[in-house]
């Protein structure tokens, strides 16, 4: 089952992996040239250790501030929590959502029992976390050959071992939350709360004042990187007891899952005895309800993620002020004139990669619907062959609405919760969240598109957003020319630019409905 697995997903595992090591690739080389010696690190380090902005978005830098620290710190807290996404996503896609489409009873019916299916996923997640780990370690081990000495062979194994570790630990506790709350609906949106809730654990360890606060990274995924201090005194110690923990919860997992019926959870909600019957006015009324949920959750992490992040520009601002390299090498991923104005697009920028994923991701699953012939018992009640991904194209502006609106709240409410004053902030963050919105109609529109007129390429939907991410996040740093990077619609901020991108992916609904209407469903 396990080389099935794989077989299945490679496409998936793929694209994942491949991104996660380009981006672990490029990076030492940009702290390199920012920071040839050990000494010119030396005020960076001390800023760095006594700041709580980027303590709360990395983690705490520990002495001395060697390049396979800086590399741990800030590239390792992005791969962490890239790796942590890619192995919940595996884990429901191979155990809760076969068991919802109906292949999990097929492959019981082979005479597997139930826990087969939850063990092959886990161990699947296994092979792929170990494959990150390693081709990491060897990218890192490459870097030290090429590049500096400074990235250390100890330091390399033992950052390996923390992805793999964290990927492991995800998982486990992921399955854990699926099996007493999990769904048919809900089990990524559960995944990504498992992920969530070990990034704001990981946050309170790093930043509080509390003496014991520390230890909670021990109970973190997302903080034993912190605790196994790669590239300084490599904690192995740690990596024995976490590996342990990943392996306990693995076990609790496989015997919660026991508990369990099929296709079912073990924790319920009690209920009215007389609920409210619900008016259905249609198709997409029923896609609402459906589907509200959802939209729901991917609106309150955006307006989180700003209310979390915008208020660190007081503690930001300081440290740019007194190192001049610092301010440098955030120039990389924040060109700055305006410091305070380019934080708030920086922020609300990776807001909008969010929201992309977010508006696609009803019309990815739309083709899985016409897979799983859901599409054809739809038009068999009469509706427009359209009908269906008009359906879906509507959860998307609603999820994009929603979130719109949410951006907006928490941007209004992190301006009044920080104690400077960001002049002109209510129109930035406004002219942002407009700017958010028109860049996200492109994607949207280029997804249904590929999903209305060919329905066998929908991955390739996510395509788009993964470059444009990448050319916008990493533009600078990759060296590319602005008007590359300017390509990118998340790099936009002209109105004239955000509005012909936003006019494509309109035209590009339409061109992906009209190609609907003329197709038969994809099988």
């Amino acid at each position: 089952m396990i080389r099935l697995n794989l077989r299945l997903k490679h496409f998936f595992i793929l694209a994942w992996l491949l991104c996660l090591w380009a981006m672990l690739a490029i990076t030492p080389s940009s702290y390199v040239s920012y920071y040839p010696e050990l000494s010119d690190r030396t005020q960076l380090l001390s800023e760095l250790q006594n700041n709580l902005g980027t303590q709360a978005m990395y983690g705490v830098l520990n002495a001395p501030g060697n390049i396979g620290q800086l590399t741990n710190w800030k590239t390792g807290a992005w791969l962490a929590i890239l790796s942590a996404v890619m192995s919940v996503l595996l884990l429901s896609s191979l155990h809760r959502t076969a068991e919802a489409k109906g292949t999990g009873e097929l492959i019981q019916s082979t005479g597997h029992q139930r826990s087969a299916v939850l063990k092959a996923a886990l161990l699947t997640g296994g092979v792929v976390a170990a494959i990150n780990g390693a081709v990491s370690t060897a990218i890192l081990i490459i870097l030290r050959l090429t590049l500096t000495t400074e990235l250390t062979i100890a330091g390399s194994i033992t950052y390996g071992l923390s992805i793999f570790l964290t990927m492991l630990g995800i998982m486990a506790l992921a399955s854990i939350v699926q099996s007493l709350w999990g769904t048919a609906h809900n089990l990524n949106r559960l995944g990504l709360l498992v992920i969530a809730g070990a990034f704001l654990v990981r946050v309170f360890a790093d930043t509080s004042s509390q003496a014991w606060a520390h230890y909670l990274n021990w109970i973190s995924p997302l903080g034993w990187r912190s605790v196994i201090d790669c590239f300084g005194t490599d904690n192995w110690g740690s990596i024995l007891v976490f590996a342990i923990a990943s392996l306990a919860w693995a076990a609790i997992a496989l015997w919660l899952n026991s508990r369990r019926e099929f296709n079912s959870h073990l924790l319920h909600l009690r209920r009215a005895h007389h609920a409210h019957q619900r008016r259905i006015g249609g198709l997409h009324s029923l896609n609402l309800v459906m589907h509200r949920t959802g939209i729901i959750t991917w609106a309150v992490v955006v307006g989180a993620m700003l209310l979390t992040f915008l208020p660190l520009i007081d503690s930001l601002i300081p440290l740019l002020q007194e190192d001049e390299a610092t301010r440098q090498a955030l120039q990389s991923f924040i060109p700055m004139a305006d410091f305070q104005k380019a934080f708030i697009t920086y922020a609300f920028q990776l807001c909008a990669i969010l929201v992309a994923i977010a508006c696609v991701a009803p019309i990815v699953a739309y083709i899985a619907e016409e897979h799983r012939g859901i599409v054809d018992l739809i038009r068999s009640a009469g509706t427009a062959r359209y009908a269906p991904l008009e359906g879906a194209v509507v959860i998307s502006f609603s999820t994009l609405a929603c979130c719109t609106f949410f951006a907006i709240a928490g941007g209004l409410v992190a301006l009044q919760i920080q104690t400077s004053t960001v002049e002109e902030g209510n129109r930035i963050i406004l002219e942002s969240t407009l700017n958010l919105f028109l860049q996200s109609l492109l994607f949207i529109g280029l997804a249904v598109l590929i999903a209305g007129v060919a329905p066998r390429l929908i991955q390739l939907a996510w395509a788009p957003i993964a470059i444009a991410a990448v050319v916008s996040i990493f533009g600078q740093v990759l060296g590319l020319p602005q008007e590359v990077i300017n390509l990118s619609p998340f790099s936009q901020t002209d109105s004239a630019s955000l509005l012909m991108f936003a006019a494509i992916g309109v035209l590009a609904v339409g061109g992906g409905l009209w190609g609907s209407s003329l197709r038969e469903v994809y099988k």
